[in-house]
């Protein structure tokens, strides 16, 4: 695989921008209030606005995991998930919508050469929305796939100038090759595809986690990956970049985006319910209603969120760590990875329904930050790959030295 070095992108007028000494968090620290002022109107237009996306870009959010041979930042991993972290405190739908296009560019670098300069021929701020799984057949053609069908669950897609869909393509190594397919992560840009508005939903509304529509597509095969060469390192991009994140790799950076949205919530709702509770008399009546229960339920969720970000950070530092020195995931570390993040979001999400019985009647009401933010963290539980009694099921085949089940026990 060649390693050609390339020229580095000069510094643009974002980098330029940016006051000495400032780090990624300062700088995202400084846009959560107009965040938080926009999040009813974030979740009402049902997408995040072009203000807060440039604002995000102008804070360098979007090239933390692009090379920097494209103009990237390379950032820290726990340095992004504690962002992101930042503004699910602010807006959940925001936050959701950083955490997977901020973490599109990585997915990019390990496409074909030819790919990633058709990427980021603009720059380092080009944004990918995805949906992922592999339910499209496509077919082969010369020079690549025809692809037509419709792709759910795109987040940001109203952001985006590129997406990343998953198709089918038929083994043609066996007898039955429509029996025997393989699972493909096509890139296309926008002149390419549909977006249907039909993300009508009760939490993160305001990802615009719309439908991708492809007419019979043509995807030249430089645009082409197999699913399975980015997780187990084979792909046409394998090489071609060097350093800590390629070697944390795919499932590190990508399976790091959505926990701390989780994390966010849970530190938006604790410092929201306690407030409420710790100023609540009686309607009517000046007698407190801080009852022994209600500073039990307080001091239950404060530390279980403690417990579960020093358990987050400690396993995003172990990540770090071993990519400084060139240690590869190796089947235990890529087993206890997979199981820490969803552990990590069921802890969060037990930490928000708790504050939630307690937060009062008129946290139900729609002007109410509190029920937003309990439908968003449970509208994010329900992503596939947030599923705690699958992740469960997989680390605990892996402690007892059981083979692994499919997704669903197949």
């Amino acid at each position: 695989m060649s390693t050609l070095v390339r020229t580095a992108f000069a510094p643009d007028d974002v980098a330029a921008s940016w006051p000495p000494g400032s780090t990624l968090t300062s700088r995202i620290a400084e846009l959560l209030p107009r965040i938080a002022e926009l999040a009813p109107e974030t979740e009402a237009q049902r997408r995040v606005s072009d203000e807060i996306i440039e604002a995000l870009r102008r804070a360098g959010m979007w090239r933390v995991y692009v090379p920097k041979e494209y103009g990237g930042t390379e950032e820290s991993i726990l340095e992004v998930a504690r962002a992101i972290r930042m503004v699910a405190s602010a807006c959940a739908s925001t936050a959701w919508v950083i955490g997977v296009l901020c973490a599109h560019p990585f997915i990019t670098s390990l496409y074909s050469r030819k790919l990633q300069d058709e990427f980021w021929a603009d720059g380092p701020d080009t944004l990918a929305s995805t949906s992922g799984l592999p339910i499209t057949r496509a077919r082969i053609v010369e020079g690549g796939l025809r692809v037509t069908g419709k792709f759910p669950f795109s987040s940001g897609s109203v952001n985006a100038t590129w997406a990343m869909v998953g198709v089918s393509v038929p083994d043609i190594s066996q007898t039955n090759s429509e029996r025997f397919r393989i699972p493909y992560f096509c890139i296309v840009p926008r002149s390419d595809y549909e977006i249907e508005d039909n993300w009508h939903v009760m939490g993160l509304a305001g990802t615009a986690s719309r439908m991708l529509v492809l007419d019979d597509v043509f995807v030249p095969s430089h645009r082409l990956e197999m699913s399975g060469a980015m997780a187990n390192r084979y792909t046409r991009g394998e090489g071609l970049h060097q350093g800590p994140l390629w070697n944390a790799g795919y499932a590190a950076t990508i399976g790091t985006a959505l926990t701390p949205v989780f994390l966010g919530i849970a530190d938006a709702m604790l410092d929201v319910v306690t407030g409420k509770v710790r100023g609540r008399t009686a309607p009517g009546t000046r007698i407190p209603t801080n009852s022994i229960p209600n500073a039990m339920r307080l001091a239950e969720s404060t530390l279980e969120l403690r417990a579960a970000t020093l358990l987050w950070e400690d396993h995003i530092r172990r990540i770090e760590e071993r990519a400084a020195a060139g240690i590869l995931p190796d089947e235990d570390f890529s087993a206890n990875a997979a199981a820490t993040g969803v552990y990590v979001q069921e802890l969060a999400t037990r930490t928000i329904d708790r504050l939630f019985a307690v937060a009062g009647g008129t946290s139900i009401r729609l002007d109410s930050p509190i029920q937003r933010m309990w439908r968003d963290a449970h509208a994010g539980r329900s992503h596939i790959a947030n599923e705690y009694d699958a992740a469960a099921q997989a680390f605990g085949r892996y402690i007892l030295g059981l083979p692994p089940l499919g997704r669903w026990g197949s």
